[in-house]
């Protein structure tokens, strides 16, 4: 039996270091190895290292004496060199280190500076003026937003897309800009949001894709559809992935499983990007949209359009696709052509909602819907383009 089992761990200590100096004395290596055969029997340490780590750890602990050279610069120049760093708009250490010279001889004619506070200021490298400015400067704010925003990337689910939809309520959105050849300056934006199974489609046209735009345009849009939301997929623009939608969308809809799609992956919000071609360009066509005041009568043809479409165009959906590996064709095939009004009447149940959409489709009448939509598009063609006004 060892003696360390009767030995308590400060006991322990007490003994290495009451051998600790005659450790340290003894030259002889033999000496050494029979000092640690009877420290371990002692101590109850199975390897000699253990005790050679202690004492080498024990003789760091008392250095106390900072190694390496002194420091060139005293406080008072450090204080002179974060002050002509402030005058100087903040420039980094290899564009101060020339503007010393000149600064340092205006700043005497206004205080007094002592020659060898000058000559070390003048004799540091670029290296240490970062080095001693590194505490005033701000951390990159851009940078950590991006770490920031990559958290809350991270945070948000990818989509599944192997799963099998077969109630209403599972969402794609998306937005289209109206930039033309350029996305330089201000411009409008579309937002559109379908359906995944009803193939329901709403556009809400926005200035710009700022986060408060696009959460109010997103709310409209979410609270015009009939039916439940049960959740929401995008992709990864930033004009999706920020905190005060992500918020928004926690919120209001707490029920409402949100993902994203996975990045330069198209085909995971594929209903969002065939209807943004069905629904916005195919009417709006690719021309820049420039006039904040274009969104107002832009907004006009959208409702004239989602309830044309909603109610009256017949879409197919895609059921299956299947490539042949031999002659390398694929074979799609496609649901019955319906509208989305009659794929949402499959999926509601008897209640005020659905009587309430049924009142809605009996009032509307498509050809006087389609007149609406030409004359609201001439007067937003109109305000786009001015000189075509005769």
């Amino acid at each position: 039996i060892h003696m360390s089992l009767r030995m308590s761990k400060q006991a322990i200590i007490e003994l290495l270091n009451s051998n600790a100096v005659k450790y340290r004395k003894t030259r002889s290596r033999k000496a050494k190895g029979e000092l640690l055969k009877q420290l371990m029997e002692l101590t109850g340490y199975k390897s000699s290292k253990s005790i050679i780590r202690y004492y080498s750890r024990a003789r760091k602990r008392k250095r106390v004496e900072k190694r390496g050279r002194l420091p060139k610069l005293q406080p008072c120049d450090i204080e002179l060199i974060k002050s002509i760093w402030l005058k100087s708009d903040q420039p980094c250490g290899k564009r101060l280190h020339p503007m010393l010279p000149t600064w340092l001889h205006a700043y005497s004619k206004r205080q007094e500076i002592d020659e060898a506070s000058k000559r070390r200021i003048l004799s540091v490298s670029p290296a240490t003026l970062d080095r001693v400015l590194r505490d005033c400067k701000v951390d990159d704010l851009h940078k950590a937003n991006k770490q920031t925003i990559s958290a809350l990337k991270q945070s948000i689910p990818i989509i599944d897309t192997t799963r099998k939809i077969d109630v209403a309520g599972h969402l794609y959105a998306d937005t289209v800009a109206h930039c033309g050849d350029s996305i330089r300056g201000n411009f409008v934006w579309t937002l559109t949001v379908t359906d995944d199974l009803t193939l329901w489609t709403l556009n809400r046209a926005i200035w710009n894709k700022g986060q408060d735009a696009t959460c109010t345009a997103f709310l409209y849009l979410l609270r015009e559809m009939p039916f439940m939301v049960r959740s929401i997929n995008t992709d990864n623009g930033s004009e999706f992935i920020n905190y005060h939608l992500q918020r928004m969308l926690k919120e209001k809809y707490k029920r409402c499983r949100v993902t994203r799609s996975r990045p330069y992956k198209k085909n995971d919000n594929a209903r969002a990007e065939e209807r943004n071609r069905h629904k916005v360009r195919e009417l709006i066509g690719y021309e820049r949209i420039d006039n904040e005041q274009c969104v107002f009568l832009l907004n006009q043809v959208y409702r004239y359009h989602n309830l044309l479409t909603n109610f009256f165009v017949t879409s197919t959906r895609l059921v299956s696709k299947q490539r042949n590996p031999v002659t390398g064709k694929t074979r799609k095939k496609y649901d019955k052509a319906r509208t989305p009004y009659e794929r949402v009447m499959e999926q509601m149940k008897d209640g005020a909602r659905k009587r309430n959409l049924i009142a809605l489709r009996e009032s509307l009448d498509p050809i006087e819907l389609q007149e609406n939509i030409q004359k609201s598009l001439k007067r937003l063609f109109l305000l786009m383009n001015p000189e075509n006004n005769l």
